[in-house]
């Protein structure tokens, strides 16, 4: 796996946005509603917004 470059990224179709001012990540589900904020202060942080849009998906179908 690559190391995460700071841009904006999709995963399983829901678009990770980075707001670095305010230094969290932003997750949209496809529809482009809000689904979660998360702090990106840590190198897991990537990994905390993967998880949280696989626990979505499976509470959504």
């Amino acid at each position: 796996m690559k190391p995460y470059s700071g841009k904006d990224l999709k995963y399983r179709e829901y678009t990770i946005v980075n707001d670095k001012e305010n230094k969290y990540l932003m997750i949209y589900d496809p529809y482009g509603n809000y689904v979660k904020r998360v702090e990106n202060s840590n190198h897991g942080c990537i990994t905390s917004c993967k998880v949280i849009v696989d626990m979505d998906i499976k509470k959504n179908r």
